[in-house]
């Protein structure tokens, strides 16, 4: 099966870099596309990792082993090199989708 954004919903195609946000405290985490972090200007990006306490998330490269039709499989995703953190706020505004999904 093909991976999608939790934020577009759009299929992630093979060779196209995709991230994994999270946070320690967190027992899951969001899939976004790269078109998706694109969103986020870079004076919005933190390097200091979130916790429960500040809210936020961590952005992590992802990978994932190829699939059939051009897509990553979504098995076997793996959590990569931390790359940087957005706060809460950030995340509200720029991927509400992503924000609602870990409320859950």
């Amino acid at each position: 099966m093909a991976t999608y954004c939790h934020e577009t919903n759009e299929r992630i195609v093979y060779g196209t870099p995709f991230y994994i946000l999270t946070r320690t405290d967190l027992k899951s985490g969001a899939i976004v596309s790269h078109e998706a972090m694109l969103r986020i200007p870079t004076e919005e990006r933190e390097t200091i990792h979130k916790t429960e306490e500040t809210g936020g998330m961590d952005i992590h490269a992802a990978a994932s082993i190829y699939s059939k039709d051009d897509s990553y499989s979504m098995f076997n995703i793996t959590k990569e090199e931390f790359l940087y953190s957005i706060s809460e706020e950030t995340v509200k505004k720029y991927l509400p989708k992503v924000y609602e999904l870990m409320q859950r």
